[in-house]
């Protein structure tokens, strides 16, 4: 029995590892990333990676400045492009978030004309009802 606990706790541990591995994420599975999450992600990694080279060219600036030079002005144009990448990608989530809500706000009013509709039939079938009890009065 005992062993069969063991091995269930190693494989729940492997299958947290291989998650946090691949996604970065602790947890058995990982949860599904949306494409604007993923697009993030990569955009995150590539800052640091420019971040790696202009810290690896600034140790390597004693040997060869022509170099590190180098490397950081494909660094610092490496961050221009993400930048104008992060800024498609806030565009992309304002555009989306403005979608849903519309859509929120659409459904919001329909369920809204529901009510009213009925609220204004059983406003309606009252009145009757008063009126006839009104001419059974007289």
């Amino acid at each position: 029995m005992k062993v069969f606990v063991v091995l269930a706790l190693l494989v729940v541990a492997t299958l947290v590892a291989a998650t946090y591995v691949t996604t970065g994420q602790v947890g058995l599975l990982p949860r599904r990333l949306s494409p604007e999450e993923t697009q993030l992600r990569a955009l995150e990694k590539r800052l640091e990676a420019a971040r790696r080279q202009v810290a690896g060219a600034g140790r390597a600036a004693g040997v060869s400045g022509a170099e590190a030079a180098a490397v950081v002005a494909a660094a610092q144009r490496e961050v221009e492009r993400l930048g104008a990448e992060v800024e498609l990608l806030l565009a992309r989530l304002q555009e989306s978030a403005i979608r849903r809500a519309g859509e929120a706000h659409t459904r919001a009013v329909r369920r809204l004309e529901r009510v009213q509709a009925r609220a204004r039939e059983r406003a309606e079938k009252l009145r009757n009802a008063v009126q006839a009890f009104q001419r059974e009065l007289r």
